[in-house]
C-alpha cells in the first residue's frame, strides 16, 4: 500500500515540461539565430536565402521577407507524417504584410490534391486556411477567421487515425473526422515557405514565425494550453488590490514599438509594457500595442478595495499567482487577515484532490510547492473555513499558478 501511494505521488507530481515535450521529434525555438533541431533527433532545417532574426514570443523568432527565403526540413522528420501516423504541428507567427495568401507550413510534392497538407493565411481577411487532401475527391480544408486584436497567433494542427483538429491559441477551431488511413505523406521535405504552390496561388510568408513544434502524436488541449505563453497578453485579466497599493501586471511578452496604457491615471509610466499600477479606484485598463503597422489591445480590470469597508462574509482572494522569484506575487494567500475573526483552516488542492498546502495562519501564504518541490503551473482550488459573526464560514475558489 505505501508503494502504491508512494506510485501514485510520483505520477502526480509529473511537470507539465515533460509532458509537452513527450513525442516531441522537432523543436525549432530560433533563439539562437539557427534553424538547427533542439531535440536529440537532430532533424535540423536547411534554410535558404539570407535568413534574419528578430524579437519572437519567447526569444527570438524567425523572421522572412518573402523572396527567396524559406526552410526546408530533410531527413527523418519526414517519416512522422504517414498515413496512419498520428502528428501535430505547433508554432507561433505574425504577419507583416497585407497582400495575398501566404504558404506557412507544408508537406507537398505538387500544387493539387494529392497526398498533402498545407498550413496558409491570408491576412486580408485575418484567416487561417488549413487542407489535408489525399486525392481530388478525398480533401479536408477549412478556413477560419483569428481574432483581430492580436498580432501573434498560436496554431496548432493535430491528426489522430480517425480525427483532424485545429487550434488558434488555445481554442479548438476546427474538427472533422474520416475513416480509413488518410494519406497525406509524398516525398517533399516538411517546409516552411516552400510550397510549389508559391508563384501559384500562394506567396512566401512575410513575417516572423517561431516556437515551431513537431510531434508524433495528436498534442492533446492540456499540452497547448501549457504551450500558449500570452504574447501581448495580460495575465490574469483581473486583479484585486487594497486601496493604496500598487503592483507590476503580469504578462506575456510583447515586441511593441508603442505601447499605451488607457487611462493613464495610475499607470507608471503608460507607455510602457510592465508598468506599476496604482490606480486609487477600480479601474478597467485598455492596452494597445503597435508593432510594424500591427496593432493589438489586451484589457486588465484593477478591483480596488477598501480594506475598511469589507464584510466578513466574503473575502476577496487573488486568482492567480507566480512564483518565480521576481518579487511580484510570489505567495498565494488571504488578501486581508485583518478581516477575520477568526481562521478555522486555510487549504489549498491540486485538481486531482491532493492536498498541496494548509494553515490555520491567516498570514501564512503558499510558495507554490509541495514535498519540496515547485509545482508546474496549473489549475488549483482553495478552500478557507473561518468564523463570521459567530458563524462558520466556507469559502471556496479556483487559482491558476503561473510562472
Amino acid at each position: 500500500m505505501k508503494y502504491l501511494l508512494s506510485l501514485l505521488i510520483l505520477l502526480i507530481c509529473f511537470s507539465s515540461e515533460a509532458q509537452i515535450n513527450s513525442g516531441l521529434v522537432g523543436y525549432y525555438s530560433f533563439d539562437n539565430s539557427n534553424t538547427l533541431d533542439q531535440t536529440v533527433n537532430l532533424n535540423h532545417g536547411t534554410p535558404n536565402g539570407d535568413l534574419s532574426y528578430s524579437c519572437g514570443v519567447r526569444g527570438l523568432g524567425l523572421r522572412l521577407q518573402g523572396d527567396d527565403q524559406f526552410v526546408d526540413f530533410f531527413g527523418n522528420l519526414n517519416t512522422y507524417f504517414r498515413g496512419n501516423a498520428n502528428f501535430s504541428v505547433n508554432f507561433y507567427f505574425r504577419s507583416t504584410d497585407p497582400f495575398g495568401t501566404f504558404d506557412l507550413i507544408s508537406k507537398r510534392e505538387n500544387c493539387d490534391p494529392n497526398n498533402y497538407f498545407a498550413i496558409r493565411y491570408n491576412p486580408a481577411s485575418q484567416s487561417i486556411i488549413v487542407e489535408l487532401g489525399e486525392n481530388e475527391n478525398r480533401v479536408i480544408t477549412t478556413s477560419q477567421r483569428l481574432p483581430t486584436s492580436q498580432c501573434w497567433h498560436m496554431i496548432t494542427l493535430t491528426k489522430d487515425r480517425n480525427t483532424v483538429r485545429v487550434f488558434a491559441d488555445t481554442e479548438e477551431i476546427f474538427s472533422e473526422s474520416f475513416t480509413g488511413i488518410f494519406e497525406t505523406n509524398n516525398t517533399s521535405p516538411f517546409s516552411i515557405a516552400n510550397s510549389p504552390c508559391v508563384g501559384i496561388t500562394d506567396r512566401r510568408f512575410i513575417g516572423v514565425m517561431d516556437e515551431l513544434r513537431v510531434y508524433n502524436r495528436a498534442i492533446a488541449l492540456s499540452d497547448i494550453q501549457n504551450l500558449y505563453l500570452f504574447p501581448e497578453k495580460i495575465v490574469p485579466r483581473d486583479t484585486v488590490i487594497y486601496k493604496g497599493f500598487e503592483f507590476t501586471p503580469r504578462a506575456g511578452k510583447s515586441c511593441a514599438e508603442i505601447v499605451d496604457w488607457s487611462p493613464s491615471s495610475g499607470a507608471n509610466p503608460p507607455d510602457i509594457w510592465n508598468p506599476i499600477l496604482s490606480p486609487l479606484d477600480t479601474t478597467t485598463y485598455i492596452v494597445t500595442n503597435v508593432i510594424e503597422g500591427c496593432v493589438s489591445t489586451d484589457t486588465l480590470t484593477v478591483i480596488v478595495i477598501d480594506p475598511e469597508k469589507i464584510p466578513c462574509k466574503s473575502i476577496p482572494m487573488a486568482n492567480a499567482f507566480s512564483p518565480n522569484n521576481d518579487g511580484v506575487n510570489d505567495t498565494y494567500g488571504i488578501s486581508n487577515p485583518f478581516s477575520l475573526t477568526q481562521l478555522i483552516s486555510f487549504q489549498i488542492f491540486d485538481r486531482w484532490g491532493t492536498l498541496v498546502f494548509q494553515t490555520s495562519d491567516p498570514f501564512e501564504h503558499w510558495n507554490g510547492t509541495f514535498r519540496g518541490k515547485l509545482l508546474e503551473p496549473n489549475s488549483f482550488v482553495y478552500r478557507v473555513v473561518y468564523l463570521c459573526e459567530g458563524k462558520e464560514i466556507v469559502q471556496n475558489g479556483e487559482l491558476l499558478l503561473f510562472r
